[in-house]
């Protein structure tokens, strides 16, 4: 599991391939971001879940405004995306075979599922992840 933290969204990657009730995945999450990550979470929240069969489950966080008065709530608004496309990006070229990259404001792009297992592995460390509403809003112009 990695977890990326801000003030107002905490994004979880886990890998997690196992069919799974969600509300209780993420109510176990919480408890375990507040007690393992120090994170504490309270408010209102926007869950937004995507699923991939080669990344598991990358959860978004988003704190919404509201009232932020009680410190011992938390309100999930969760909505899942199964079979998201996730693309990995990257600023250097380093691949000796030839495969489907995207060039797109001098960052490249490659869809996880156009990678082997042993390509996606090795590209994880070096690359990070495009998704969700970041993905939509670049996508129409890697597929041109």
């Amino acid at each position: 599991m990695k977890v990326f933290s801000s003030d107002d969204k905490v994004t979880v990657f886990a890998y997690n391939m196992e069919d799974i009730e969600i509300n209780d995945y993420i109510k176990g999450l919480i408890l375990r971001l507040k007690r393992k990550y120090n994170i504490n979470l309270f408010g209102f929240y926007q869950v937004n879940v995507y699923k991939n069969p080669k990344v598991g489950m990358i959860i978004d966080m988003i704190k919404e405004d509201g009232m932020d008065y009680f410190n011992d709530l938390v309100d999930l608004k969760i909505k899942i995306y199964d079979n998201s496309d996730v693309y990995y990006t990257f600023n250097d070229y380093f691949f000796n075979a030839k495969k489907d990259f995207k060039l797109f404001n001098n960052k490249y792009y490659i869809n996880i599922d156009d990678l082997s297992e042993k390509e996606f592995l090795l590209m994880t460390e070096f690359c990070s992840c495009v998704y969700g509403d970041e993905l939509e809003k670049i996508q129409d112009k890697l597929l041109a």
